[in-house]
């Protein structure tokens, strides 16, 4: 009985290990399965434009902790499609950048998803990046060109979403350019809608200096309701980098840009009125009496009347020199007196030559009718003196 009963134990033994290797033998490879394929790549896809036109050729990179692991072009429709796989410590929920021509955006990463990120570029695109707004409502996107290094914003805390920044060689968008200032660089922020808060814009000295801007006169330009508007604008020199902070109620294209300059107008010459001072050319009269004659425009013995022209000399101040007893004024009187001053009347525009007309009269009259009764009476005795003779 006991030996029947120890064959049965080691028979049910010998059952239970073929089992278990069995079992054992069966369970094995499927475990080694379950290691075997690795996880499938995220694909990132979408179009790159500029206004309506396809970019091809733009190189498409995404980033993670700030290293480059993947990258492609677009192809002649500006369309794009990468694959990242999972590498680098990636695991799902991590955030990856996606970057094109300064354009960046920010996606997440998930084994075996799909996102579509399409992107608007500008030919002016200098550089550009985006920032998630850590819980205090802060991001800063490091740019590092020649003329602005970083854009930072503060939002508040509460406020959450990416901004984005991109730096241009112009007016961004259909803003014009800045009118009466010199500006040292253009920027296109954007931040979630309805947003407020303050903006730092972090320039080099040098930027400022090849714009003719001093940094104390360095302002921020916010383009809004179709102008550019002046913010009142704090500055914090730091070595060769100017820091700029100013507070805004909104987002879109800025500036930074130097005072308005203004245009001193230049005052208009009063012409001053030349005058003219005659100097009478002397023509004495045909046998006219000098004491009672005018020198320059005299009286002729027969009593004619004669025009004397004189040269008109523009001076400062009209100044007549009285010649023997009188020197006529521009219309002699019948009887001049004989200490007359002159007067002389200069027009706007004084004439080369001035005409004085005399008019004989008075005691000149008489003296002339007396010469010519004397030439009367010696005409006489001449004509007797001949007559006897012959």
């Amino acid at each position: 009985m006991t030996r029947t009963t120890n064959r049965s134990a080691l028979r049910l033994l010998a059952v239970v290990a073929v089992a278990l290797l069995t079992v054992t033998g069966a369970f094995a490879p499927a475990a080694v399965a379950q290691e075997g394929p690795p996880s499938p790549p995220q694909v990132y896809s979408g179009t790159v434009t500029d206004g309506d036109a396809p970019v091809p050729d733009a190189t498409v990179e995404v980033r993670y902790d700030g290293e480059v692991i993947n990258t492609t072009t677009t192809d002649s429709n500006g369309e794009y499609s990468v694959e990242v796989t999972q590498q680098n410590g990636l695991s799902d929920g991590d955030a990856v950048t996606v970057e094109v021509m300064g354009e960046s955006k920010v996606a997440i990463w998930e084994s075996g998803g799909t996102t579509q990120l399409d992107f608007q570029v500008d030919s002016d695109t200098v550089a550009g990046g985006s920032a998630d707004l850590d819980s205090e409502g802060r991001a800063t996107v490091n740019l590092g060109t020649d003329e602005v290094s970083s854009v930072s914003v503060d939002l508040g805390a509460g406020t959450s979403g990416t901004v984005n920044v991109r730096q241009t060689s112009g007016p961004p968008g259909s803003a014009p350019a800045v009118s009466e200032r010199s500006v040292a660089a253009y920027l296109d922020i954007s931040a979630p809608s309805g947003s407020s808060g303050t903006v730092e814009i972090t320039v080099s000295q040098s930027a400022l200096d090849n714009a003719g801007i001093p940094a104390s006169d360095a302002t921020i330009l916010h383009y809004t309701d179709g102008s550019w508007n002046p913010l009142t604008t704090s500055t914090d020199t730091s070595g060769n980098e100017v820091t700029l902070t100013a507070d805004v109620s909104g987002f879109s294209p800025f500036a930074v840009a130097g005072q308005e300059q203004t245009t001193t107008p230049t005052p208009t010459e009063t012409p001053t009125t030349p005058t003219a001072t005659p100097t009478p050319t002397e023509a004495p009269g045909g046998g006219g009496q000098t004491g009672g004659g005018q020198t320059g425009g005299g009286q002729t013995g027969g009593g004619d009347q004669q025009t004397a022209t004189a040269t008109a000399t523009p001076t400062a101040t009209p100044t007549a020199t009285p010649t023997d007893t009188a020197t006529p004024t521009a219309t002699a009187t019948d009887r001049p007196d004989e200490t007359a001053t002159p007067t002389a009347t200069a027009t706007d525009q004084p004439t080369d030559t001035a005409t004085a007309t005399t008019t004989p009269g008075g005691d000149g009259g008489g003296n002339t009718g007396l010469i010519i009764g004397i030439i009367a009476v010696l005409v006489l005795l001449g004509g007797a003196y001949w007559y006897r003779q012959q």
